[in-house]
């Protein structure tokens, strides 16, 4: 039975100012910390939504992870139970149902879930790629739904940045290189989302896939025309308003055609009030990206930005730093105290928050289910979409003289260059181990082995992987997350001068294979990491399937 509508209006009269704030503000937490940790942020800012992040723990107090980055991997029923303690306990002392978001894009390294029983799914380019909008809509659908019952609310996606070949940031993030694909696909993921109760979230408003650099690092300015803009960065966030979409996240970055003060979007009220608000007409919630992030951190203060931001035409602010808490309220209350943010600005965006929590069934209660948690999760009916999905989204980019397929009878000894990457080590296979995509080909080839290098291998790996090649037939590249850096390059020029046959895997953006050796004869794209996408780029491999995915992107790869 749904809950009751709340009298949302007497429940904003009844809040304080700091109770207001943090109502409108998401801190964060992570795997490792404390339900007493998370209760004490509760009780001193009144936090209504928080971001959580169950692999890296760095940005709370340093020190409580692994040397690589990587948090413990504790089950999932415990990390469920974990996000479900915290809810009740801001719950209780907030009085209002806690919003918990994650990032979740499918199968890019930064998936929260990924050394856990998830049913990864390709990139969002790998599903741009498979053409399909059915097989977009259930890929889309089946993570809502394991991150529902994981305890998250909001998915900061679909991601609907119109890419270019050399987006640093973006890449494989984007759909496509066609604003109208990027548009289909925020329709089927919005539905799904919708259908599962979880919040929609488009990003990286008005539109990041022109950008060269990294708003992680650094402040840029994207120099569109009012025009250009309109017409290939703003077309999916129109479409996806007319979809009904939850919220918006805007990106630290200028845009001259809308801002000609140095302003990012995130702090525009031009872009987030006049572009956003009264000429797109959306209505719903609006949130920047995380403000802890160097383009702001490095060229704002984050308690001004956090003010700032607000005062733009912001509804909610997010930064992941719990020490900037208490100077990003005082602030806030500073900007309330000037005019600068609005009492009736504040009550039309908690009353926004609110309403979107009622929709997405926050202010329901429901007992916790480890069972559930375990029943769903990387069930075997959602296993089989993220297989169909890993399929579907294969590219052969290079098959030179019909390389491709390498028939077993003719492949002798295989050996693979297996790059030391950490979306390898965080993929959900049990073990976890670097040889994945080597066991993927055993299915197959009776003779393989693989020698490890670093993502920049040096001369000692060089030496060895030089040395092993000269006593094997055929040698398979992988060019993982990180892509072709000038060392592996280097290394793959070496070997291609044996004159053996060599093929190459790569994982993120087809756009990689542009930086490899031309005598490189077949060169396979798998649009994501994850068992099932090692395994589809070893039959294709092998031609017992066949590769189905175009490229969405416009390049030539010689």
């Amino acid at each position: 039975m749904a809950a009751p509508v709340p009298d949302f209006q007497k429940i904003i009269d009844g809040m304080t100012l700091d109770q207001k704030i943090g109502q409108m503000y998401m801190g964060n937490f992570c795997g490792g910390e404390s339900v007493d940790f998370a209760r004490q942020n509760f009780e001193k800012y009144h936090l209504g939504n928080l971001q959580f992040t169950s692999v890296f723990e760095r940005f709370i107090r340093g020190g409580d992870y692994m040397a690589c980055g990587v948090s413990p991997n504790a089950p999932l029923d415990e990390v469920a139970k974990l996000v479900y303690d915290v809810k009740q306990a801001g719950e209780e002392i907030t009085g209002l149902p806690i919003l918990v978001a994650g990032d979740m894009e499918g199968g890019i390294s930064g998936s929260i879930f990924r050394r856990r029983n998830s049913s990864l799914m390709p990139n969002n380019m790998g599903l741009g790629a498979c053409g399909d909008l059915e097989n977009a809509y259930w890929a889309a659908k089946i993570v809502a739904r394991e991150c529902k019952v994981m305890g998250m609310d909001m998915l900061y996606g679909p991601c609907l940045d119109v890419t270019r070949t050399e987006s640093r940031e973006i890449g494989v993030r984007s759909f496509s290189s066609d604003p109208k694909v990027c548009g289909e696909m925020a329709k089927a993921f919005i539905k799904a989302y919708d259908e599962e109760d979880v919040i929609s979230n488009v990003k990286h408003f008005p539109g990041r896939g022109y950008g060269l650099g990294d708003a992680h690092h650094e402040l840029e300015s994207i120099d569109l025309s009012r025009e250009d803009m309109w017409k290939m960065a703003l077309y999916p966030f129109q479409k996806a308003i007319e979809a009904g979409v939850d919220s918006f996240m805007v990106a630290h970055t200028l845009y001259p055609a809308f801002e000609k003060e140095y302003l990012p979007a995130s702090l525009s009220p031009r872009i987030l009030t006049d572009l956003l608000r009264k000429e797109m007409g959306f209505d719903g919630m609006i949130i920047p990206d995380d403000l802890s992030m160097f383009a702001i951190s490095k060229n704002f203060g984050l308690p001004e930005a956090t003010a700032m931001c607000l005062a733009a035409g912001a509804d909610m602010v997010f930064m992941k730093v719990p020490t900037v808490y208490g100077p990003a309220h005082e602030m806030i209350k500073k900007y309330v105290s000037e005019g600068k943010i609005t009492e009736d600005n504040m009550n039309a965006s908690l009353l926004r928050i609110l309403k979107l929590k009622y929709k997405r069934k926050l202010f329901e209660k429901k007992p916790f289910s480890a069972e559930k948690v375990l029943s769903t999760v990387g069930c075997p009916e959602h296993k089989a979409v993220a297989v169909s999905a890993a399929q579907k989204a294969i590219c052969v980019v290079r098959n030179r003289d019909n390389a491709l397929p390498l028939k077993p009878e003719k492949a002798g000894r295989i050996m693979v260059v297996v790059p030391r990457d950490m979306t390898v080590v965080l993929a959900n296979d049990e073990n976890r181990s670097h040889d994945l995509f080597p066991n993927s080909l055993k299915r197959h080839y009776s003779d393989v082995q693989y020698v490890l290098v670093d993502e920049n291998p040096n001369d000692q790996q060089i030496y060895e992987a030089l040395g092993r090649a000269k006593n094997v037939d055929t040698i398979i590249f992988g060019v993982y997350h990180e892509g072709a850096t000038p060392t592996l390059v280097q290394l793959m020029n070496h070997i291609v001068e044996l004159s053996k046959p060599t093929y190459a895997v790569v994982t993120h953006s087809p756009y990689q294979a542009t930086k490899l050796p031309k005598q490189i004869s077949g060169i396979v794209c798998t649009m994501g990491i994850s068992p099932f996408a090692f395994d589809a780029a070893a039959d294709v491999i092998a031609g017992k399937a066949k590769a189905t995915g175009k490229v969405p992107m416009d390049i030539t790869i010689p």
